[in-house]
């Protein structure tokens, strides 16, 4: 065996080691709900908890849920008051989520509190939602 790749697979094992001692000592907690979470920031009753968002009722624009009568008239799909005044200078914006039970604290976690490692969780789910929705559009961002 080359020195090299013992001393690589002596890091690695003492990687996984410091990973597990420190999953026992400080175990992992969700964001949400403050549980022990096995599953990365968010555990899986709160991921399934999150108030996913549909299309209905929301303006094809930004995404705002409208109010009842409001939608502009002659359009294809319906169009809140603000969009159809001033067009904003992007094509679609939409939320992933009502900002609502467990989004609520992972949003402001993620703002406010300086936790920044919730940053790659949320955009990989935002994203998958974003795909299920939309297969063949392209964000630009998320």
């Amino acid at each position: 065996m080359r020195q090299g790749s013992a001393v690589s697979s002596f890091l690695s094992a003492a990687a996984g080691f410091a990973g597990a001692a420190a999953d026992v000592l400080w175990p992992r907690r969700c964001e949400a709900c403050g549980r022990p979470s096995s599953s990365g920031p968010v555990c899986q009753e709160c991921r399934a908890a999150l108030p996913l968002r549909g299309e209905e009722g929301c303006c094809a624009v930004c995404g705002k849920t409208l109010l009842e009568g409001e939608g502009a008239a002659g359009t294809a799909a319906p169009v809140c008051p603000r969009c159809a005044k001033v067009p904003p200078a992007f094509d679609l914006a939409r939320s992933a989520v009502h900002f609502r039970g467990p989004a609520r604290p992972l949003v402001h976690a993620l703002k406010y509190q300086s936790a920044p490692w919730l940053a790659r969780d949320l955009a990989q789910f935002m994203a998958g939602c974003f795909r299920a929705r939309f297969p063949d559009e392209r964000p630009d961002a998320v």
